[in-house]
Parts: structure tokens; C-alpha cells; sequence
């Protein structure tokens, strides 16, 4: 299973601290919704388990990683881990669409337009 490179900056925030961590504070972070960030925290339980480490979540408190397994194994892994990037504003994703289409005077793909932006389909239908 791939992460993410949100899901892995995450963990390794995660690694970095004996705190709980508090979902709101994940996604003011990286700016994003907490359902979003549900839904990585599912994908990183997945991708710990295979690793035989858990994260513990308690209520109130928030999520912390078992400091207690081995994590030079997750350092391994997560070595090539790429900076994840705060997404474009819908101003920003316009003008980076526009720019993009008259550069590319030839017959242009949403797929590609949506891959060189940073954005999903929908954003982009969002955004027309």
C-alpha cells in the first residue's frame, strides 16, 4: 500500500512527538477538512499494520503513535518521502489552468490539466 504525501508527513509528525495529536490540529495544518484526514488516518492504520505498529486515539485527547515499536523501520520507508505541498487557492488554480491551456496550444486534457495544477476533476469542474 502507497501513502500519500500528506499521509507520511503525518506520520512522521507523529513520530516526532510524545503528545497526543488532535485531528483539528492535522487539518488546520494542512489545511484541509478532518473528514480528509479521517480518511488518512485509515490509510496510515492500514500502512502501520503492516509494519505491526498501532496508533492509539483517545477521545478528547487525540492520536498518538506507539513510541514503543521499532521506528528506524518506518524512517526507512518513509526516507523518500516527498514535502507535501499546501493546495492552490481557487484563484491561484484558475490562473495555473488558463497559464497552462494557452502554453499548451495543442489539443489539452482535463487529466493532464488537473495533473499539472494539483487538483481533482471535480475541483476542476468546481472551478470552470
Amino acid at each position: 500500500m502507497d501513502l500519500n504525501s500528506r499521509c507520511r508527513q503525518i506520520i512522521c509528525d507523529l513520530m516526532k512527538t510524545e503528545v497526543p495529536v488532535t485531528v483539528w490540529e492535522l487539518s488546520f495544518k494542512y489545511k484541509v477538512s478532518k473528514r480528509t484526514i479521517y480518511n488518512d488516518l485509515k490509510d496510515i492504520e492500514k500502512w502501520l499494520a503492516e509494519r505491526n505498529i498501532q496508533i492509539s486515539s483517545r477521545p478528547n485527547a487525540g492520536i498518538i503513535l506507539n513510541h514503543d515499536a521499532d521506528l528506524s523501520a518506518i524512517k526507512r520507508d518513509l526516507s523518500c518521502i516527498e514535502p507535501y505541498f499546501t493546495p492552490l487557492s481557487h484563484e491561484d488554480r484558475v490562473k495555473k489552468t488558463i497559464a497552462y491551456i494557452f502554453i499548451n496550444h495543442d489539443h489539452v486534457k482535463i487529466a493532464d490539466v488537473c495533473n499539472e495544477v494539483g487538483m481533482s476533476k471535480s475541483t476542476f469542474y468546481k472551478d470552470l
